[in-house]
């Protein structure tokens, strides 16, 4: 919704940008006079042009700002590796008309030759937004402080997409009393998947006859 009810498909959308620069007025003069300008302010002052992969220039009043909220607030939805795809698409498409954008640039600035920007890790991230990630295991294990990580259970697990959550086991575990330690992690390893959790670790204050206990208490300077 670009304002007064007015509709654009946001992935043809190629960039939205500011309408001040010298370069981006060419563009909307050039449009105007081939025709394929599309002034959606209904009189008030252009705040935004939306570049389309079409070659349509559309005039907004709405900052681009808002424009970018409205469509961030539209990738939602039970798909996330789609949104993503489609993310990563339109990121290419951006791009490529910035390498255009730049060829002529630079043709302009007696053959200047500007640098490209390379898009070819994108398409490999597209590439692998559908597989599903390699049947495996997962060792978890907790460590407090310095102390020797314990392991606490294994998972293993299959047929877990890309871009999904795959609920696992759950494992209670009573934490040990270490009073030096001031960190605790939880560490999955999974080779190439491993990651590593770092939570804060403290004993509660408590007078000095009171008993040990594990119920940690952060003050207003954690």
């Amino acid at each position: 919704n670009i304002g007064f009810g007015n509709m654009v498909a946001a992935n043809r959308m190629v960039a939205i940008v500011s309408p001040e620069s010298a370069p981006i007025k060419r563009i909307i003069q050039d449009s105007k006079e081939r025709g394929t300008l599309i002034d959606a302010t209904h009189g008030r002052r252009t705040r935004a042009v939306i570049i389309t992969d079409s070659d349509h220039i559309i005039l907004t009043y709405l900052q681009a700002e808002t424009l970018a909220n409205r469509i961030a607030d539209d990738i939602t939805g039970d798909d996330p590796a789609g949104s993503l795809r489609s993310i990563l698409e339109q990121s290419i498409v951006t791009l490529n008309a910035c390498n255009r954008m730049m060829d002529s640039f630079g043709a302009a600035v007696a053959g200047t030759n500007l640098p490209q920007v390379d898009t070819q890790r994108l398409d490999e991230i597209i590439m692998t937004i559908n597989e599903k990630l390699p049947d495996g295991r997962i060792d978890i294990y907790i460590q407090i402080g310095e102390g020797q990580k314990t392991k606490l259970m294994s998972w293993e697990y299959k047929d877990v997409p890309i871009c999904k959550n795959a609920v696992g086991p759950t494992v209670r575990y009573e934490l040990p009393f270490a009073e030096e330690a001031d960190t605790l992690q939880i560490i999955l390893d999974a080779g190439e998947y491993s990651s590593k959790y770092t939570l804060l670790y403290r004993l509660p204050e408590k007078p000095a006859n009171a008993p040990k206990k594990m119920n940690a208490i952060l003050d207003e300077n954690c």
